[in-house]
Protein backbone atom coordinates (compact mmCIF):
# COMPACT_ATOMS: atom_id res chain seq x y z
CA UNK A 1 0.00 0.00 0.00
CA UNK A 2 1.42 3.71 -0.72
CA UNK A 3 1.76 5.94 2.02
CA UNK A 4 0.69 8.92 0.05
CA UNK A 5 -2.92 10.79 0.89
CA UNK A 6 -4.96 12.92 -1.48
CA UNK A 7 -3.42 15.71 0.30
CA UNK A 8 0.22 15.15 -0.44
CA UNK A 9 -0.30 15.17 -4.40
CA UNK A 10 -2.83 17.39 -4.77
CA UNK A 11 -0.74 20.46 -4.61
CA UNK A 12 -3.19 23.08 -5.37
CA UNK A 13 -6.78 21.89 -3.75
CA UNK A 14 -8.56 21.26 -6.51
CA UNK A 15 -9.10 17.50 -5.58
CA UNK A 16 -9.96 18.50 -2.33
CA UNK A 17 -12.20 21.59 -3.68
CA UNK A 18 -14.48 18.51 -5.59
CA UNK A 19 -14.57 16.32 -2.98
CA UNK A 20 -16.02 18.53 -1.01
CA UNK A 21 -18.77 19.47 -3.62
CA UNK A 22 -19.59 16.20 -4.32
CA UNK A 23 -19.34 14.61 -0.81
CA UNK A 24 -19.49 17.33 1.92
CA UNK A 25 -16.82 19.13 3.69
CA UNK A 26 -16.50 16.45 6.64
CA UNK A 27 -16.18 13.34 4.08
CA UNK A 28 -13.85 15.64 1.99
CA UNK A 29 -11.54 15.95 5.18
CA UNK A 30 -11.36 12.50 5.68
CA UNK A 31 -10.52 11.71 2.16
CA UNK A 32 -7.92 14.09 2.32
CA UNK A 33 -6.23 12.29 4.92
CA UNK A 34 -6.61 8.51 3.90
CA UNK A 35 -4.20 6.82 2.35
CA UNK A 36 -4.58 7.01 -1.83
CA UNK A 37 -6.05 3.54 -3.14
CA UNK A 38 -6.83 2.57 0.71
CA UNK A 39 -9.58 0.52 1.93
CA UNK A 40 -11.29 3.24 4.05
CA UNK A 41 -11.12 5.78 1.24
CA UNK A 42 -12.27 2.92 -1.22
CA UNK A 43 -15.47 2.21 0.65
CA UNK A 44 -15.88 6.08 1.33
CA UNK A 45 -16.53 6.68 -1.91
CA UNK A 46 -18.59 3.82 -2.82
CA UNK A 47 -21.14 4.88 -0.08
CA UNK A 48 -23.81 7.78 -1.63
CA UNK A 49 -23.04 11.00 -1.29
CA UNK A 50 -26.26 13.33 -0.42
CA UNK A 51 -24.13 16.47 -1.90
CA UNK A 52 -24.13 14.71 -4.90
CA UNK A 53 -27.94 15.48 -5.83
CA UNK A 54 -27.26 19.01 -6.12
CA UNK A 55 -24.52 19.20 -8.79
CA UNK A 56 -25.15 19.65 -12.55
CA UNK A 57 -24.08 16.49 -14.18
CA UNK A 58 -21.26 19.09 -15.70
CA UNK A 59 -20.37 19.47 -12.49
CA UNK A 60 -19.98 15.85 -11.85
CA UNK A 61 -17.84 15.04 -14.70
CA UNK A 62 -15.90 18.55 -14.46
CA UNK A 63 -15.23 16.11 -11.24
CA UNK A 64 -14.08 12.95 -12.60
CA UNK A 65 -11.91 15.04 -15.19
CA UNK A 66 -9.56 16.20 -12.33
CA UNK A 67 -8.93 12.76 -11.52
CA UNK A 68 -8.55 11.38 -14.75
CA UNK A 69 -5.50 14.42 -14.94
CA UNK A 70 -4.47 12.74 -11.84
CA UNK A 71 -3.52 9.29 -13.71
CA UNK A 72 -2.62 10.75 -16.76
CA UNK A 73 0.24 13.04 -14.99
CA UNK A 74 1.24 10.39 -13.49
CA UNK A 75 1.88 7.87 -16.22
CA UNK A 76 3.38 10.85 -17.99
CA UNK A 77 5.47 11.70 -15.14
CA UNK A 78 6.87 7.97 -14.72
CA UNK A 79 7.56 7.95 -18.40
CA UNK A 80 9.41 10.87 -18.86
CA UNK A 81 11.72 10.59 -16.01
CA UNK A 82 12.07 6.99 -17.62
CA UNK A 83 11.10 4.87 -14.62
CA UNK A 84 8.70 3.01 -17.18
CA UNK A 85 11.66 2.55 -19.67
CA UNK A 86 13.68 0.72 -16.77
CA UNK A 87 11.24 -1.64 -16.02
CA UNK A 88 10.70 -5.51 -17.16
CA UNK A 89 9.04 -5.71 -20.71
CA UNK A 90 6.06 -6.98 -19.11
CA UNK A 91 5.57 -3.96 -16.88
CA UNK A 92 6.38 -1.73 -19.33
CA UNK A 93 3.50 -2.69 -21.43
CA UNK A 94 1.05 -2.49 -18.87
CA UNK A 95 2.56 0.90 -17.78
CA UNK A 96 2.24 2.41 -21.23
CA UNK A 97 -0.98 0.98 -21.81
CA UNK A 98 -3.05 2.25 -18.78
CA UNK A 99 -0.86 5.46 -19.43
CA UNK A 100 -2.24 5.77 -23.65
CA UNK A 101 -5.72 4.68 -22.12
CA UNK A 102 -5.72 7.84 -19.02
CA UNK A 103 -4.68 10.05 -21.32
CA UNK A 104 -7.28 9.22 -24.10
CA UNK A 105 -9.72 9.45 -21.17
CA UNK A 106 -8.70 13.02 -20.61
CA UNK A 107 -9.21 14.05 -24.12
CA UNK A 108 -12.76 12.59 -24.44
CA UNK A 109 -13.66 14.13 -20.89
CA UNK A 110 -12.53 17.18 -22.25
CA UNK A 111 -14.54 16.89 -25.70
CA UNK A 112 -17.67 16.63 -24.30
CA UNK A 113 -17.05 19.26 -21.70
CA UNK A 114 -16.12 21.79 -24.32
CA UNK A 115 -15.60 25.50 -23.18
CA UNK A 116 -16.39 24.17 -19.78
CA UNK A 117 -13.58 21.66 -19.12
CA UNK A 118 -11.07 23.46 -16.79
CA UNK A 119 -7.24 22.96 -17.47
CA UNK A 120 -5.04 20.13 -15.78
CA UNK A 121 -4.65 21.07 -11.49
CA UNK A 122 -0.79 20.77 -10.39
CA UNK A 123 0.12 17.25 -8.61
CA UNK A 124 2.83 16.39 -6.24
CA UNK A 125 3.92 12.38 -6.29
CA UNK A 126 6.69 13.16 -3.86
CA UNK A 127 8.85 10.73 -5.64
CA UNK A 128 6.90 8.15 -6.58
CA UNK A 129 7.38 8.15 -9.95
CA UNK A 130 10.86 7.69 -9.70
CA UNK A 131 11.45 4.04 -8.81
CA UNK A 132 9.64 1.15 -10.31
CA UNK A 133 8.30 -0.29 -6.66
CA UNK A 134 6.72 3.44 -6.27
CA UNK A 135 5.37 3.61 -8.86
CA UNK A 136 3.55 0.36 -9.20
CA UNK A 137 2.03 0.59 -5.50
CA UNK A 138 0.92 3.81 -6.61
CA UNK A 139 -0.67 2.94 -9.76
CA UNK A 140 -2.59 0.49 -8.07
CA UNK A 141 -4.05 2.33 -5.93
CA UNK A 142 -5.13 5.05 -8.06
CA UNK A 143 -6.52 2.57 -10.29
CA UNK A 144 -8.82 1.25 -7.71
CA UNK A 145 -9.34 4.81 -6.40
CA UNK A 146 -10.66 5.63 -9.73
CA UNK A 147 -13.09 2.58 -9.67
CA UNK A 148 -14.83 3.26 -6.68
CA UNK A 149 -15.38 6.98 -7.82
CA UNK A 150 -16.96 6.40 -11.07
CA UNK A 151 -18.85 3.41 -9.29
CA UNK A 152 -19.77 6.06 -6.16
CA UNK A 153 -21.00 8.98 -8.78
CA UNK A 154 -22.73 6.80 -11.26
CA UNK A 155 -25.87 7.05 -9.74
CA UNK A 156 -26.05 10.62 -10.17
CA UNK A 157 -25.96 10.90 -13.28
CA UNK A 158 -29.20 12.51 -14.67
CA UNK A 159 -28.83 12.05 -18.65
CA UNK A 160 -28.81 8.52 -19.96
CA UNK A 161 -25.83 9.03 -22.58
CA UNK A 162 -23.77 10.37 -20.04
CA UNK A 163 -24.60 7.61 -18.02
CA UNK A 164 -23.76 5.09 -20.61
CA UNK A 165 -20.76 6.66 -21.36
CA UNK A 166 -19.25 6.84 -17.63
CA UNK A 167 -20.20 2.78 -17.47
CA UNK A 168 -17.89 2.29 -20.28
CA UNK A 169 -15.01 4.19 -18.74
CA UNK A 170 -15.80 2.08 -15.87
CA UNK A 171 -15.48 -1.10 -17.74
CA UNK A 172 -12.11 0.20 -18.63
CA UNK A 173 -10.86 0.78 -15.18
CA UNK A 174 -11.86 -1.74 -13.41
CA UNK A 175 -9.54 -3.67 -16.25
CA UNK A 176 -6.71 -1.49 -15.26
CA UNK A 177 -7.69 -2.52 -11.60
CA UNK A 178 -7.71 -6.12 -12.16
CA UNK A 179 -4.43 -5.57 -14.25
CA UNK A 180 -2.24 -3.58 -11.94
CA UNK A 181 -2.59 -5.97 -9.64
CA UNK A 182 -2.16 -9.22 -11.51
CA UNK A 183 1.19 -7.11 -11.58
CA UNK A 184 1.93 -7.11 -8.51
CA UNK A 185 0.16 -10.73 -7.24
CA UNK A 186 -2.29 -8.72 -5.20
CA UNK A 187 -6.12 -9.44 -3.98
CA UNK A 188 -8.13 -8.05 -7.02
CA UNK A 189 -10.34 -5.41 -4.83
CA UNK A 190 -11.05 -5.31 -1.06
CA UNK A 191 -13.63 -7.64 0.38
CA UNK A 192 -17.59 -6.58 0.73
CA UNK A 193 -16.90 -6.43 4.62
CA UNK A 194 -13.93 -3.94 4.01
CA UNK A 195 -16.43 -2.10 1.92
CA UNK A 196 -19.20 -1.91 4.19
CA UNK A 197 -16.89 -1.04 7.39
CA UNK A 198 -16.55 3.37 6.45
CA UNK A 199 -15.35 5.99 8.98
CA UNK A 200 -18.80 6.49 9.64
CA UNK A 201 -19.19 3.02 11.65
CA UNK A 202 -15.55 2.43 12.96
CA UNK A 203 -12.00 3.34 12.90
CA UNK A 204 -10.70 0.20 11.44
CA UNK A 205 -7.91 0.47 8.95
CA UNK A 206 -6.77 -2.27 6.79
CA UNK A 207 -3.66 -5.09 8.05
CA UNK A 208 -1.28 -7.13 6.21
CA UNK A 209 -2.30 -10.45 5.70
CA UNK A 210 -1.03 -13.09 8.71
CA UNK A 211 0.79 -16.52 7.11
CA UNK A 212 1.87 -19.12 10.44
CA UNK A 213 3.37 -20.06 12.24
CA UNK A 214 1.59 -23.22 11.65
CA UNK A 215 -2.77 -23.58 11.42
CA UNK A 216 -2.30 -19.61 12.77
CA UNK A 217 -3.13 -16.87 10.38
CA UNK A 218 -5.47 -14.79 8.23
CA UNK A 219 -6.23 -12.56 5.66
CA UNK A 220 -8.58 -9.95 5.14
CA UNK A 221 -7.16 -8.41 8.72
CA UNK A 222 -8.45 -4.54 10.25
CA UNK A 223 -7.25 -3.11 13.54
CA UNK A 224 -9.81 -2.21 14.90
CA UNK A 225 -9.06 1.30 16.69
CA UNK A 226 -12.73 3.02 17.45
CA UNK A 227 -16.66 2.34 17.00
CA UNK A 228 -18.79 5.22 15.62
CA UNK A 229 -22.07 5.66 17.00
CA UNK A 230 -24.79 6.93 15.40
CA UNK A 231 -24.71 10.21 17.14
CA UNK A 232 -20.52 10.49 15.91
CA UNK A 233 -19.62 9.84 19.17
CA UNK A 234 -16.64 7.28 19.72
CA UNK A 235 -16.03 4.32 21.35
CA UNK A 236 -12.29 3.23 21.99
CA UNK A 237 -11.10 -0.12 21.73
CA UNK A 238 -8.32 -0.35 23.80
CA UNK A 239 -5.48 -1.63 23.03
CA UNK A 240 -6.58 -1.56 19.36
CA UNK A 241 -8.04 -5.33 18.23
CA UNK A 242 -6.63 -7.07 14.90
CA UNK A 243 -9.52 -8.74 13.75
CA UNK A 244 -11.16 -10.46 10.79
CA UNK A 245 -13.06 -7.85 9.02
CA UNK A 246 -16.37 -9.94 9.46
CA UNK A 247 -15.66 -10.30 13.21
CA UNK A 248 -14.64 -6.64 13.24
CA UNK A 249 -18.00 -5.69 11.81
CA UNK A 250 -20.20 -8.49 14.02
CA UNK A 251 -18.54 -6.59 16.99
CA UNK A 252 -18.93 -3.23 15.41
CA UNK A 253 -22.52 -3.77 15.30
CA UNK A 254 -22.82 -4.93 18.60
CA UNK A 255 -21.31 -2.11 20.41
CA UNK A 256 -23.93 0.20 18.23
CA UNK A 257 -26.94 -1.93 18.33
CA UNK A 258 -26.14 -3.48 22.19
CA UNK A 259 -23.59 -2.22 24.25
CA UNK A 260 -23.95 2.10 23.82
CA UNK A 261 -27.51 1.18 24.67
CA UNK A 262 -26.89 -1.07 27.76
CA UNK A 263 -24.93 1.65 29.27
CA UNK A 264 -26.98 4.76 28.49
CA UNK A 265 -30.79 3.11 29.91
CA UNK A 266 -29.25 0.30 32.49
CA UNK A 267 -25.58 1.68 33.76
CA UNK A 268 -27.03 5.74 32.86
CA UNK A 269 -24.19 7.00 31.11
CA UNK A 270 -22.61 6.88 27.81
CA UNK A 271 -20.21 4.58 26.66
CA UNK A 272 -16.76 5.56 26.75
CA UNK A 273 -14.07 2.83 25.95
CA UNK A 274 -14.19 -0.74 25.44
CA UNK A 275 -11.17 -3.06 27.31
CA UNK A 276 -9.99 -5.58 24.81
CA UNK A 277 -8.18 -8.19 26.40
CA UNK A 278 -7.12 -10.45 23.48
CA UNK A 279 -7.60 -10.33 19.68
CA UNK A 280 -5.48 -12.05 17.07
CA UNK A 281 -3.38 -14.36 19.12
CA UNK A 282 -1.42 -17.73 17.82
CA UNK A 283 -2.30 -19.55 20.20
CA UNK A 284 -4.34 -22.84 21.05
CA UNK A 285 -7.46 -22.94 22.82
CA UNK A 286 -7.55 -21.92 26.49
CA UNK A 287 -3.68 -21.86 26.03
CA UNK A 288 -3.60 -25.70 26.75
CA UNK A 289 -0.97 -27.06 24.85
CA UNK A 290 -2.19 -29.85 22.46
CA UNK A 291 -5.72 -28.46 22.27
CA UNK A 292 -7.48 -27.44 19.21
CA UNK A 293 -6.99 -23.78 17.76
CA UNK A 294 -8.02 -21.26 19.33
CA UNK A 295 -10.24 -19.21 17.27
CA UNK A 296 -8.01 -15.97 18.46
CA UNK A 297 -5.36 -17.53 15.89
CA UNK A 298 -7.63 -16.81 12.78
CA UNK A 299 -8.72 -13.52 14.20
CA UNK A 300 -11.94 -14.83 14.95
CA UNK A 301 -12.40 -13.78 18.54
CA UNK A 302 -12.43 -10.91 20.88
CA UNK A 303 -12.34 -11.09 24.66
CA UNK A 304 -13.46 -7.66 26.11
CA UNK A 305 -12.49 -7.51 29.93
CA UNK A 306 -14.41 -4.30 30.44
CA UNK A 307 -16.28 -1.04 29.41
CA UNK A 308 -15.86 2.40 30.66
CA UNK A 309 -18.53 4.89 30.67
CA UNK A 310 -18.43 8.59 30.35
CA UNK A 311 -18.86 9.40 34.06
CA UNK A 312 -15.35 7.11 34.69
CA UNK A 313 -17.66 3.77 36.34
CA UNK A 314 -16.21 0.71 34.75
CA UNK A 315 -18.51 -2.58 33.92
CA UNK A 316 -17.33 -5.83 33.11
CA UNK A 317 -20.76 -7.49 32.82
CA UNK A 318 -21.74 -7.37 29.60
CA UNK A 319 -24.14 -9.05 27.22
CA UNK A 320 -22.43 -11.66 25.21
CA UNK A 321 -22.43 -10.77 21.73
CA UNK A 322 -23.78 -13.75 19.53
CA UNK A 323 -20.27 -13.63 17.37
CA UNK A 324 -18.58 -14.46 20.26
CA UNK A 325 -20.37 -17.23 22.05
CA UNK A 326 -18.50 -20.20 20.91
CA UNK A 327 -14.95 -18.42 20.78
CA UNK A 328 -12.20 -19.83 23.14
Amino acid sequence: MTGLTLADVDRDGALSEGLAGLYGTTRAGFLRGSALGGAAMLGSLLTPAPAAAELSDVGILRFGLRFEYLQAAFYTEAEQIGTIGRMTARKQQWARVLGAHERAHVRIIKQVLGPKAEASPFFDFRGNTETDGGFTRTAVAMEDLTVALITGIMPEIHSRTLAAALFSLLTVEARHAAWARNIIGATPSPSACRIRLTEQRAVAPSVDAIDGPGECGSVDLVRLEAVMLPDNSRVEVNPPAVLRCSMAEAIVDWVRDDLAQLAAFNLGSRLRSVRNFASYHCRSRNNIIGAMMSEHGKGNALDVRSITLVNERTSSALPLPTCARSRA
